[in-house]
């Protein structure tokens, strides 16, 4: 539990919660009442803390990890008023000092995004800021606050004015709403984007994935498609040398899905999300193979969020958005799992029980619910 509450939430937000949320959602709430008394102690939400808050990533991402527990009932609704207070803090006042609340946070509400002149990662930081609005939305939405709801909604999806039509990917502009006048390089890492080029970090919209396709008019999937079969080419950028995530991307040799980090972790699952659950299916039984080698996983371990990706996506399952209680779903890559629910219920996966055709996900409900999963996601 100490290790855990030392997690890097940029990570741990992804997978390990929603598995915790699953197989274990006493410790889930013990942890929810550990940042709560973090907040009331320092006045800020953690961020990564080891043993103090660093500011090593872009956006919070511990509101993913709180609404999350709110919208499925892990926290009372008397802790998740608290929570629901100590994230609005984070989403409305700036702090200059670092590690504390979101970078240029004025900025990005007068503006909607976070221009690349007032902070680095600028894409990402906008991302993760307007992913963190939708949770807290979802938060208030469960809670009755209707008020706070609509004005959060409404913030969540200023990232769209970082899409650029001419080049077909999601950039950073300046404060007056220009993209940068450099030639665009599609697979420089940095400067814009966290531990990736555009390829890995352009499609971290995880609450709004038909608003992405709106914006790609319709053809979302023809995107990945060409995601998947771009070689894994990368061009150091502002890293001004090659780190270990380069690499890890090369190792992989999946095209631009680098599944050795987290970023890319949603990247299979958004055929689901998109109607197409067989590619999902069909691309991770490439993918997860790779983390069954003599040399380990195929990147860093990273708080246990890896492992939580490996047994979620072996179920065929990923909670895109934490916060909104549904995970999409996949053909299983073992060939049986039973997972011990709360209250005695059994969630049985078998391969076998899988139909051709399925479901695109199910509910948090139904999971909860046990019984055979292949027959929940039966069309």
């Amino acid at each position: 539990l100490t290790e855990l509450l030392g997690a890097g939430f940029c990570d741990t937000f992804r997978t390990l919660y929603p598995l915790l949320s699953i197989i274990d959602r006493e410790s889930y709430a013990e942890m929810a009442e550990g940042f709560l008394a973090y907040y009331k102690d320092t006045g800020w939400l953690p961020k990564w803390v080891c043993p103090r808050n660093v500011n090593c990533m872009p956006g919070m991402l511990v509101e993913a990890v709180l609404s999350d527990a709110i919208v499925k009932d892990i926290v009372s609704p008397a802790l998740g008023k608290e929570l629901l207070a100590a994230m609005r803090k984070d989403g409305e006042y700036y702090s200059p000092v670092p590690g504390e609340g979101r970078v240029a946070l004025d900025t990005y509400c007068r503006l909607g995004y976070v221009p690349y002149t007032e902070a680095k990662e600028s894409v990402n930081e906008t991302l993760d800021n307007a992913y963190g609005d939708y949770c807290i939305a979802r938060a208030a939405e469960k809670l009755g606050d209707e008020e706070v709801q609509k004005r959060y909604d409404a913030r969540s999806l200023g990232y769209r004015q970082l899409f650029d039509p001419e080049t077909g990917f999601i950039r950073g502009k300046d404060e007056n709403g220009n993209f940068r006048e450099e030639e665009f390089d599609p697979y420089m890492w940095g400067r814009d984007y966290t531990e990736g080029s555009v390829w890995q970090n352009g499609f971290g919209a995880y609450h709004d994935i038909e608003g992405m396709n709106d914006l790609y008019g319709g053809k979302l999937l023809e995107k990945i498609d060409e995601l998947m079969v771009t070689p894994p080419i990368f061009h150091q950028g502002s890293y001004n040398r090659v780190i270990h995530e380069m690499k890890e991307m090369e190792a992989v040799e999946y095209g631009q899905c680098a599944i050795s980090n987290q970023p890319s972790f949603h990247i299979p699952f958004l055929y689901s999300a998109l109607g197409e659950a067989e590619k999902t299916s069909y691309h991770l039984s490439h993918l997860l193979p790779k983390f069954r080698t003599d040399r380990g996983f195929p990147g860093d371990e990273d708080n246990g969020s890896m492992a939580a990706y490996f047994v979620l996506a072996s179920l065929g399952l990923y909670q895109i958005a934490p916060s909104r209680p549904v995970y999409q779903c996949a053909r299983p890559y073992f060939e049986r799992a039973e997972i011990d629910l709360e209250d005695g219920k059994v969630l049985t996966v078998t391969r076998d029980a899988y139909p051709e055709q399925m479901r695109g996900e199910i509910s948090y409900a139904d999971l909860m619910a046990g019984g055979e999963l292949g027959e929940k996601v039966a069309l």
